[in-house]
């Protein structure tokens, strides 16, 4: 029934729907590919989605796209393909993710938290401000769902991604997926 509310909504408005720089096309369509993927019709859900990336008038509404697609790839289990959904989402907002695991850059990161944490204790960086800047607060976001995608390639890559989501915390305030990458993190290096 909601994908045939959905495709109703859908004839009401016209292919100018995108040449106004509205959400409601963008989220009608994400919503579209989502029902379309519930109900096992992941070739149009793909399909949908590309449409919808394509239309998109800016790096945050393309990354907003680009994050319901991740969650896609992982529910089929497609972990590489959400990984590099990721890879690209991420990128035009300042933020670059590895290809694959390489060692040298965890070093750096952790190097990079030990600079950015300072003297301050462990219970303190609870009271580490709020994030404010959109891009960096999707960023964490993207990073916080891909880094699923990224321990189903390589674990030691999660650990990667975790220490990034720490960093920008760190240096701009906490926003919604932080705790993810402090979860991952603190085990491995604060257990």
């Amino acid at each position: 029934p909601a994908l045939d509310y959905i495709n109703q909504a859908m004839q009401l408005i016209d292919a100018e729907s995108w040449n106004y720089p509205t959400s409601l096309t963008r989220d009608l369509y994400i919503q579209k590919a989502e029902s379309e993927h519930l109900c096992g019709n992941n070739d149009i859900a793909e399909n949908i989605f590309e449409i919808a990336v394509t239309h998109a008038n800016s790096d945050l509404d393309k990354a907003r796209v680009y994050l319901k697609k991740i969650h896609y790839y992982n529910n089929l289990g497609k972990f590489k393909e959400a990984y590099e959904t990721g890879r690209v989402a991420i990128s035009p907002l300042g933020v670059r993710l590895p290809s694959k695991f390489v060692p040298p850059l965890l070093v750096k990161d952790i190097i990079q938290y030990r600079f950015l944490r300072g003297t301050r204790s462990i219970k303190e960086l609870i009271n580490v401000k709020e994030m404010t800047d959109e891009k960096q607060r999707m960023a964490v976001l993207l990073m916080a769902v891909v880094t699923k995608s990224a321990y189903q390639i390589k674990p030691e890559l999660s650990i990667n991604i975790s220490a990034k989501i720490v960093n920008l915390s760190l240096r701009y305030g906490h926003a919604d997926g932080s705790c993810v990458g402090f979860a991952a993190f603190g085990a491995i290096f604060h257990g």
